[in-house]
């Protein structure tokens, strides 16, 4: 979290705006969303083939994060209960 927050602030993503185009047929247009604790908001939505250094830059490492929590193994897997709590874990 620490990285993604200086990510965006060193790449001043509450300032992005991208020009409003067409999207090519199967071309992939992914949106980041940033809420601030102080409520304050901003979304960007960018075409895939549409170059922006600054939303690749967060784009990139946010798919980074992803790549990482797909090689943890799960704490638990199977079927919900809502009674399970991991071993050692003293429930409040």
């Amino acid at each position: 979290m620490n990285r993604l927050t200086q990510l965006i602030r060193d790449h001043s993503f509450f300032n992005i705006s991208l020009k409003e185009r067409s999207g090519i047929p199967d071309e992939a247009r992914p949106t980041i969303i940033v809420t601030l604790a102080s409520g304050k908001s901003h979304r960007v939505a960018k075409w895939m083939r549409d170059m922006h250094p600054d939303f690749d830059a967060i784009y990139d490492a946010l798919l980074e994060q992803v790549r990482l929590a797909q090689k943890v193994k799960p704490v638990f897997e199977g079927r919900f209960d809502p009674q399970w709590v991991p071993d050692g874990f003293v429930a409040p």
